[in-house]
C-alpha cells in the first residue's frame, strides 16, 4: 500500500479550483470538466 501523498496548500481560489478539476476529472475520468469560479 503506498503512502498518502502531500500537497501544498493552494495559493488562491484559482489555484484550488485547478486542483479540484484535476482531481475530480481524474476520479470521474471526465475529460469535459469546467472550471466555473470568478470573481465577484
Amino acid at each position: 500500500m503506498q503512502a498518502p501523498k502531500s500537497l501544498r496548500k493552494p495559493l488562491n481560489w484559482q489555484d484550488f479550483e485547478t486542483l479540484c478539476k484535476k482531481l475530480w476529472g481524474e476520479i470521474w475520468e471526465c475529460k469535459e470538466i469546467k472550471k466555473n469560479g470568478r470573481t465577484g
